[in-house]
């Protein structure tokens, strides 16, 4: 738990260890300065950059779990089953209020006008998302931090731009490939998540931050049967009134306090903004610095300047995730690259 309320995960535990008479063991995280030798340690686990902040918290549970036991459960996969995330209910919102395919186009026009930064960034997502349903993209739209635009941006005039388009394109057509193989937008949006999303992030990330504290972790949602039954069950018993994972929620209403069975979805956040602060901006300023004088520079060096600039900017008026999440992804490769490749100088 965190001092924070709306980070604060203890309150609903504590109602669930006393309906299954279970012994609580709380922690609270302490929200510290932001420090280059913490995503030093977890670049070293890591291997590569990575964006998900919450592998901070998942290494501070797994170093109080270890103090007691050598394996534990989780509950990953559960989410891209059961149609737990925001995004599933985003798409089946746009799914029955999208306006069709005549609607979906005008929002794909509207979405290249209106910028992607600044106040406006949740409206031009929403048009965006909506834009792509009929194309089969919405799935391919929903993953990652960068608009494919954004990400060619940093690309451009490089010798590997055409590379990157080749595979954004066969990215887009996979993404097609599974919204014609099945009739369930959420479905589609699942065995999507299970084959990009689930291994490349979040298993990933609870691997590598379980093992640094020597920990085992098994996740029996991922059972290849439940999965496979999981898959098996139409959306509708999934997402319904705007909630979640309603047949778990269904399943376990008598076993469950009611503010657990109804609680939203929560993430497993850290207080990011706070935890990050002025600090995090300079040193990510500094690694830029450093990269600008570089030659061998993998990136379009204005470009990036750009983007991290109008991230920071929009991040001093908004309390936005992705414009940090995509601040925090560029500083941990700049990071990685020039801490643990030996490329570049370093920063003073």
């Amino acid at each position: 738990g965190f001092a924070r309320a709306a980070h604060d995960e203890r309150p609903l535990a504590r109602q669930t260890a006393a309906r299954l008479g279970l012994t609580l063991h709380e922690e609270e995280g302490v929200s510290t300065p932001f420090s280059e030798a913490v995503i030093d340690d977890l670049l070293q686990h890591f291997g590569q950059p990575f964006h998900d902040t919450s592998a901070i918290p998942t290494r501070a549970v797994s170093r109080a779990a270890r103090r007691e036991f050598t394996v534990v459960l989780s509950g990953d996969g559960g989410d891209e089953l059961f149609g737990g995330y925001l995004s599933h209910l985003r798409a089946d919102r746009l799914q029955r209020l999208g306006g069709g395919r005549l609607g979906a186009a005008a929002c794909s026009a509207l979405s290249r006008i209106v910028p992607e930064h600044g106040p406006l960034e949740g409206v031009q997502r929403a048009l965006q998302l909506n834009g792509a349903r009929p194309q089969g993209l919405l799935p391919h739209s929903m993953e990652g931090l960068f608009s494919d635009r954004a990400l060619l941006e940093l690309f451009r005039g490089m010798p590997w731009e055409s590379a990157v388009r080749e595979q954004l394109d066969a990215m887009r057509e996979e993404s097609r490939r599974i919204w014609r193989s099945v009739n369930d937008p959420l479905l589609a949006m699942s065995v999507h998540e299970l084959q990009i999303s689930l291994p490349q992030d979040i298993l990933t990330k609870v691997d590598r931050m379980s093992m640094a504290e020597s920990l085992e972790i098994r996740a029996p949602f991922l059972d290849s049967r439940l999965a496979t039954y999981a898959l098996s069950l139409p959306g509708r018993l999934k997402v319904a009134g705007g909630v979640g994972k309603r047949v778990l929620r269904e399943a376990l209403a008598d076993r469950l306090p009611p503010a657990v069975v109804e609680a939203p979805k929560h993430g497993f956040t850290l207080p990011v903004s706070q935890w990050l602060g002025a600090r995090f901006w300079s040193a990510l300023r500094s690694e830029m610095a450093a990269y600008a004088r570089d030659p061998d520079a993998e990136l379009h060096r204005p470009a990036l300047a750009r983007q991290v600039e109008r991230d920071a900017e929009h991040c001093r008026r908004h309390d936005s995730y992705r414009a940090l999440h995509r601040a925090f992804l560029i500083y941990t490769f700049l990071r990685w690259r020039r801490c643990m490749l030996g490329r570049g100088e370093s920063p003073e």
